[in-house]
């Protein structure tokens, strides 16, 4: 398999680092916070750290770490993906391996130190048998590197690399944490989470998991559904998606979920820790989000926290 050069990603790539920073800062500046993910690359082969030349190994790590920051910053709406180190998480960590002659680009995602927080997996850089080697020089041997991510891993279908990651990043890197403002009593089953609706309006009729820890009895799991409604979330004062808690799991994550009947009475009680996305809602727009409900606040009557 030829890869296809494209050294124009490596000039793309070394940017100002205070690019992407820059449109952090704008963001948090008007109080849209994204769940942050930290993203390393290595070349961790000898092999590989001696094509590079013109910079240091260390340059140009951090630079195709910063052009995967901007490559998943295009692509995940829902998360911030920011230049991070090996003991940050959850972290999105990129290396090279070269095994019986092909190279690879393995991606593993981490959200904790413990060897169970690692999810793996891996995209060719070129096949084996490739007779042509890759070419010399930084700037042809970087943009390789980019353009296997972005051809062979984020763009194949057959891979679904893109499908993926999302399905990583929803299961190990919550939109939020701390608490929730519940609606009504606790037992009502409804409550505002603490997401901005300005950012993450799309999500009004997204299923979500909240996971909680009950005292006396260990973690509990809500399944909880977006409304279309917006209200102030109480310990900001900005307006917040609307949910209606639908079930409740207790054990792993595949036990059977109950239905919420029958644990109104234990509402009160949760201490949620994260609020999870499950699934979004394709037929939810940006137009149909406009008509929308926008419910006025209220004080919050207590639990839920």
């Amino acid at each position: 398999m030829k890869r296809r050069s494209t050294p124009w990603l490596w000039w793309w790539c070394v940017l100002p680092s205070f690019a992407v920073p820059m449109v952090v800062l704008a963001a948090e500046a008007r109080g849209q916070p994204r769940a942050a993910v930290d993203v390393v690359f290595q070349f961790s082969e000898q092999q590989a750290i001696d094509r590079v030349t013109d910079v240091t190994v260390e340059q140009a790590e951090r630079a195709i770490a910063e052009a995967i920051v901007k490559i998943c910053n295009k692509r995940f709406e829902w998360w911030h993906f920011r230049p991070g180190s090996l003991e940050s998480f959850p972290r999105m960590h990129v290396f090279l391996r070269n095994r019986q002659q092909a190279w690879e680009l393995r991606v593993f995602f981490r959200h904790c130190a413990e060897t169970r927080c690692e999810k793996r997996w891996f995209a060719f850089l070129r096949s084996p048998g490739d007779e042509e080697e890759l070419p010399n020089g930084s700037g042809n041997w970087q943009s390789e590197i980019l353009g296997c991510l972005i051809d062979d891993f984020l763009e194949d279908p057959k891979k679904d690399g893109e499908t993926e990651l999302r399905d990583h990043l929803k299961d190990q890197v919550p939109l939020a944490k701390g608490p929730i403002t519940p609606i009504g009593a606790p037992a009502e089953g409804r409550c505002v989470l603490p997401l901005p609706w300005d950012v993450y309006s799309r999500l009004a009729t997204a299923d979500f998991e909240l996971h909680c820890n009950l005292p006396g009895t260990g973690s509990v799991t809500l399944l909880s559904h977006g409304t279309c409604q917006s209200m102030p979330y109480v310990n900001t004062g900005q307006p917040g998606i609307v949910v209606s808690h639908i079930g409740w799991r207790q054990g792993p994550a595949d036990a059977e979920a109950e239905s919420i009947e029958s644990h109104r009475a234990d509402l009160a009680d949760l201490q949620v820790l994260g609020v999870f996305l499950i699934a979004e809602d394709p037929r939810t727009t940006q137009a149909q989000v406009a008509n929308c409900e926008e419910l006025p606040a209220i004080a919050s009557t207590g639990g839920g926290s």
